[in-house]
């Protein structure tokens, strides 16, 4: 009977000894299911990239980001501007003397969005402007590009600009210039050839 009974404990301090692998085992499966946990942790950490770019007045180029976060734009010819995201999650990049396409990424917290690619070579060929005339107390108008910055110089040195408005048309008064007057336009950074008129 005392064999009977050993042998009875040994079983069950066996079972006992399974039961404890079998346990060591489903920890070991739950191991992926903790890997994708850090993966999905890394992505959340990401920074969006930056959206609504585009071309604003007075040669900006402006979209929406993270409030806090620096803008970097990075031109054909690798030339960088920076700026940072203001109230409202705004920025805008002064373009002026830069080539596209343009690169532009956001970062903040030592994060850095994936870039936007923004703009085309053909963005900087501003057209001259045209249908200029004379009007009374020595104007002169024209039409533009839309808020585009007009510079008008006389011959003798003299220097007048003007704005276009939204749909490019300006006025000037050029007053007791000496004729000959050269008409250029800027836009997004860049100028256009002059016009001469007298």
């Amino acid at each position: 009977m005392r064999s009977h009974l050993i042998t009875t404990r040994l079983v069950t301090v066996g079972c006992l000894t399974v039961a404890a692998v079998l346990g060591t085992a489903s920890v070991a499966s739950a191991e992926p299911a903790q890997s994708t946990t850090a993966v999905r942790s890394s992505a959340a950490s990401t920074v969006a990239p930056v959206n609504r770019v585009h071309w604003g007045p007075k040669d900006l180029i402006g979209g929406s980001g993270v409030l806090g976060a620096t803008v970097t734009l990075t031109d054909a010819a690798g030339k960088t501007r920076s700026t940072v995201v203001q109230s409202g999650n705004w920025f805008f990049v002064p373009a002026e003397g830069l080539t596209p396409t343009y690169s532009i990424t956001q970062s903040i917290g030592g994060r850095t969005s994936a870039p936007v690619t923004f703009g085309t070579p053909s963005d900087v060929d501003i057209p001259a402007v045209s249908q200029i005339s004379n009007g009374p107390s020595g104007m002169v108008t024209g039409l533009g590009v839309a808020n585009a910055e007009i510079r008008i110089e006389g011959a003798d040195g003299q220097v007048v600009t003007a704005t276009a408005n939204v749909t490019g048309r300006w006025i000037a008064y050029p007053v007791g210039f000496e004729r000959g007057l050269s008409i250029t336009q800027k836009s997004r950074g860049h100028w256009s050839d002059p016009v001469v008129f007298n």
